[in-house]
C-alpha cells in the first residue's frame, strides 16, 4: 500500500504538499542532478550539510548526518521505531507501517522535516548560511504547532497526543540548548 503525499493535505499548505509530491517523484533538482543536467554552478556536488557525499535526493533528506539527526529526534518526539531510508520508503512502508494512531502526524512532520531540510540546504547554496541542526529542529517544531492550530476540530483528537510532545520538546529544549548552541542568545520563534 501506497500512502501518497497527497494523501492527508487538510491543512497543509498547497506549496509543501506539492514539494513533498515532488520528493516523492524523485523530481527535486538537487546537485547532482543539476550536475547531470549541465546546470550545477556550484564546483562541488558534495552535500553541503553535511560536506561527506554527493547531494541526491535520498542523501539529502534521509542519509545527510543533518537529516538523519533530524529523523532522529522526531522519533523520539512521535515514538516511530525507524526513519524512513528514502523518499520512496517514507511514502511506502515506512508510513504504512507506522501506529494508526501516529500515521496522520507522522505523516504531517515528515513534510515540515522535507520542508525546512530544503530550505536550510538552500540557504547554504545561495546564501553560504549555516544554520544549527538545532535551530532547524525548533523551526519544524513551531510549523507543526502552527499547522495544528489550523487543524479542523474533527482532526485535533488524533493529533493532540503529538501537540502535547512537541511542546514539551519546546518547553525543555527551546529555552535551554539555544543558549549554548547559538552565540548570539537566544532566538526568537515568535515573528
Amino acid at each position: 500500500m501506497w500512502v501518497t503525499p497527497t494523501s492527508f493535505k487538510g491543512f497543509v499548505p498547497r506549496k509543501i504538499t506539492a514539494f513533498a509530491w515532488l520528493v516523492w517523484d524523485r523530481k527535486i533538482l538537487t546537485l547532482d542532478t543539476l550536475f547531470a543536467r549541465g546546470c550545477n554552478k556550484l564546483s562541488s556536488v558534495t552535500c553541503l550539510l553535511c560536506c561527506s557525499d554527493i547531494e541526491s535526493i535520498d542523501h539529502l533528506f534521509f542519509r545527510c548526518r543533518f537529516s538523519m539527526d533530524i529523523w532522529d529526534r522526531l522519533a523520539l518526539i512521535f515514538s516511530f521505531q525507524r526513519a524512513p531510508s528514502s523518499s520512496l520508503d517514507l511514502w511506502g512502508s515506512w508510513l504504512c507501517e507506522l501506529d494508526p494512531l501516529i500515521r496522520l502526524p507522522c505523516s504531517l512532520i515528515a513534510r515540515v522535516a522535507l520542508w525546512h531540510i530544503w530550505l536550510t540546504r538552500n540557504n547554504c547554496v545561495f546564501n553560504s548560511v549555516i544554520i544549527s541542526m538545532h535551530v532547524v529542529f525548533l523551526n519544524i517544531c513551531h510549523m507543526y504547532l502552527s499547522w495544528m492550530s489550523a487543524a479542523p476540530a474533527k482532526e485535533l483528537h488524533k493529533l493532540e497526543d503529538s501537540i502535547a510532545a512537541v511542546r514539551r520538546y519546546i518547553q525543555f529544549f527551546g529555552s535551554h540548548s539555544c543558549l549554548e548552541l547559538e552565540p548570539d542568545g537566544p532566538v526568537d520563534f515568535t515573528g
